[in-house]
């Protein structure tokens, strides 16, 4: 019983170590009171904890690795079990748990929905944490299209939480939109591509590198077609590094595009101000 609490690596209940032991519950309950006795764990509320974290660690240690990977497996499945229907609220848990347990595609998929609860909440630090650790698993997996496109969808969902913390002036947002664009390019996704490179767009011109977004914006605009959503914001793009390049016409010709194709009442206030 120690050892399956110590293998949560957290506070933990009785009902989950019940659902997740291979014991009656009042083998666990009894298990749980000794350790109790003999204040290895100590009581929170409803819910218990180790007193002292060498506690849980010699706990996990006493437990041979093939033993590991089963209380692992099991906790994962127990948790599933107990927040049937609600399992947002211990996504991050669950892929933990998978991830400790030699089940990657059940902890990327955890993982993933983990970070869109987070970004949810604008818990944008708990989403990167969570999204790098569903990269870190993915490049563990057969390289291949599909591993390919998994990791643009986690990138393309790292950007916003990234941004939000670091601003477009950070390597790090810089760096997951290039990536972005070279996956997207060689797995011949033309409209997210373009979608990265307005990210990347915005990144190099944060960083003042204008003629570098100019040329950027220059080819985004040509791969991307009228009636696409993406067709204002390329040209949106393109139209503001020509303004501060000392282009003006250039720029009014695509604000006035990108008005047009996107029809936005706080756009149109934006260009009127930079025209």
């Amino acid at each position: 019983v120690a050892g399956l609490a110590a293998a949560l690596g957290r506070d933990f209940s009785i009902p989950l170590l019940a659902e997740a032991g291979d014991l009656d519950v009042e083998t666990v309950v009894v298990a749980v009171d000794e350790l109790w006795w003999r204040r290895i764990i100590r009581q929170m509320g409803d819910r218990y904890d180790f007193s002292h974290d060498l506690l849980r660690s010699t706990a996990y240690n006493a437990v041979t690795p093939a033993r590991r990977w089963l209380l692992h497996r099991r906790l994962a499945q127990a948790l599933e079990l107990l927040w049937t229907g609600h399992t947002d609220t211990v996504a991050a848990q669950i892929a933990e748990q998978y991830r400790l347990a030699g089940n990657p595609e059940r902890a990327l998929r955890y993982y993933e929905r983990a970070a869109e609860v987070a970004a949810a909440m604008f818990a944008h630090g708990d989403a990167v944490t969570f999204l790098t650790a569903a990269r870190q698993l993915l490049a563990s997996m057969p390289y291949g299209r599909d591993r390919d496109e998994r990791e643009l969808t986690l990138l393309e969902m790292s950007i916003p939480p990234l941004n939000a913390l670091h601003g477009y002036s950070s390597p790090l947002v810089r760096e997951a939109c290039e990536r972005s664009v070279n996956l997207a390019d060689e797995l011949d996704l033309t409209a997210r591509m373009v979608t990265a490179m307005v990210g990347l767009w915005s990144s190099r011109f944060v960083e003042g590198r204008l003629q570098d977004s100019f040329e950027l914006a220059q080819e985004a605009v040509n791969l991307v077609a009228p009636g696409d959503e993406r067709f204002g914001q390329a040209h949106f793009s393109l139209a503001g590094s020509a303004l501060h390049l000392g282009q003006p016409l250039v720029a009014m010709e695509h604000f006035a595009i990108a008005l047009d194709a996107m029809g936005d009442e706080s756009l149109s206030a934006l260009v009127v101000d930079h025209v």
